[in-house]
């Protein structure tokens, strides 16, 4: 895959790329919003980029007046006319006629970048081949994980939707996981697949060089943490489970202890259930989210359901933070890190973490200096977006190779 000079970024004939997202980019908030970015600005110094973005009504119509002017980058906005909650989809008739009509101009396309297999469907078939196919997850999984919690998904949702991935994942030009995780369970799958794992970068904050000073006692009024986008229905269901079980058990073993959540896109029925939990405290938008962080005792990531990594995990350990998550908030992060943190998936558990940092100031030292004495671990954005660069042209070199 690489190129035969070793400096060599980029070396498609074209200069030409079409990406499609799933979600609109900007403001850029969120671990794919931050990686699509970042991608994209390092891309368009050797490409023109032909960016197709199809999105639910409501994003498009909130973060529209969002998107920049950028030289090489031409933006169309689509609505998403898919009606499914559960199942991941994406259907505009008129981005597929759009992207065949690019398709057609200045002598094609080097490689097409699709932000999840199912925008396959937008995707014209003559240009297929030349795919690179970001799974940002597994969704099959976290659909499974969502039935096995209750929520009304039916087993063949489950097996349709393993089907119509595996089906993508054999046609596209190149398939890329973001954690060894989701790498292996394509392998596993669909075995004539080699997927790239490229995990997100870190260093969107800078990491910290040396630990917070913490006193040398018991915290009898620590600083839980909270933040997340609550448009995505697993923040939802982790605020209402950190709201109702978590904290309340927290409050018991440590009764100064305060909440504080944070994030965007909270609904006024989220805000309600915050200001009603004893304890916890409303922030809204984070405007520094460095010195939120650096300010907090100790950072929760309740989430229940999901996959991929998650940003509020790698920005809390970015800042050396004490972390307790679940095990659904540790996937895809580097063992010298994750071994800093603390993991449980049941109320009493996830109190327990909490309470004994609390009490322990050693252990708050010692996974704080591990943290910062492994922050070098964490791959960088850099990193993430030229690896995808050359598989780019790895892909369009096979697609010419084989026209």
């Amino acid at each position: 895959m690489e190129s035969t000079g070793t400096g060599e970024i980029y070396f498609g004939s074209r200069r030409r790329v079409l990406f499609l997202s799933e979600d609109m980019l900007w403001p850029s908030i969120g671990g794919g919003r931050i990686r699509c970015i970042k991608l994209l600005m390092r891309a368009l110094e050797f490409v023109d980029v032909d960016l197709i973005i199809v999105a639910p009504e409501s994003d498009v119509v909130r973060d529209t007046p969002e998107i920049p002017d950028l030289p090489g980058l031409t933006t169309h906005v689509f609505i998403d006319e898919a009606r499914s909650s559960l199942v991941p989809r994406r259907r505009s008739p008129a981005a597929t006629r759009l992207a065949r009509m690019l398709a057609q101009q200045h002598g094609g396309y080097d490689a097409v970048h699709l932000e999840g297999h199912f925008l396959w469907p937008i995707l014209p078939s003559e240009i297929r081949s030349r795919s690179v196919v970001v799974e940002q997850n597994i969704e099959s999984l976290v659909l499974e994980q969502r039935r096995l919690i209750g929520e009304a998904v039916e087993t063949g949702d489950v097996e349709g939707l393993r089907s119509v991935e595996q089906q993508v994942w054999r046609q596209a030009g190149a398939v890329i996981a973001l954690t060894p995780e989701d790498g292996a369970e394509i392998a596993g799958r669909e075995p004539s697949v080699v997927p790239h794992v490229v995990p997100n970068g870190w260093d969107h904050l800078p990491a910290r060089s040396e630990p917070r000073d913490d006193d040398d006692g018991r915290l009898v009024s620590p600083r839980l943490l909270f933040y997340a986008d609550y448009d995505y229905v697993a923040n939802v269901d982790s605020l209402r489970w950190l709201l109702t079980d978590v904290f309340p058990t927290v409050r018991e073993r440590v009764p100064g202890a305060v909440l504080q959540v944070g994030g965007i896109n909270l609904s006024a029925e989220h805000e309600r259930d915050i200001r009603s939990c004893p304890g916890a405290q409303l922030l809204n938008f984070i405007d520094d989210l460095v010195d939120e962080l650096d300010r907090a005792d100790i950072v929760v990531c309740p989430l229940q359901w999901g996959g991929g990594v998650k940003v509020k995990v790698i920005e809390a350990l970015r800042r050396a933070c004490l972390l307790v998550s679940t095990t659904t908030g540790g996937t895809g992060i580097p063992y010298e890190l994750r071994s800093a943190g603390c993991f449980a998936d049941d109320s009493e558990a996830f109190a327990d973490h909490v309470t004994r940092l609390c009490n322990d100031p050693r252990e708050r030292q010692r996974r704080r200096t591990q943290l910062v004495a492994h922050r070098n671990v964490a791959p960088t954005w850099e990193d993430s977006s030229i690896r995808t660069l050359r598989l780019w042209s790895h892909v369009s070199r096979v697609a010419d190779s084989t026209s």
